[in-house]
């Protein structure tokens, strides 16, 4: 699936990953490879982002590196919406 994070200064990262996990208003959720239609609320929290391979370089200095293939990011909320097997964040 293709994820994008954007907030209202950059695009923090725009690739393909394998799994992500979202702060929702509701609790933590973790959205997969062909997931149904969403929109959802987000919270302060940690968009947790695994990667089908290792990145070259950071693409953002505000993304964390746990492993090769993990990666995390600190939002102060936002919206999430998955659709067509893409997800789009936007983050505050």
């Amino acid at each position: 699936m293709t994820l994008e994070i954007i907030t209202p200064n950059a695009t923090i990262f725009s690739g393909a990953a394998t799994a992500v996990q979202l702060p929702g208003k509701d609790g933590l959720f973790q959205v997969l490879d062909n997931h149904a239609p969403i929109i959802a609320a987000l919270k302060d929290g940690i968009i947790k982002i695994e990667l089908p391979r290792a990145l070259e370089g950071n693409p953002h200095k505000t993304l964390q590196k746990v492993s090769d293939k993990i990666y995390t990011l600190q939002v102060n909320g936002g919206m999430v919406e998955m659709a067509a097997n893409k997800i789009i964040v936007l983050a505050n």
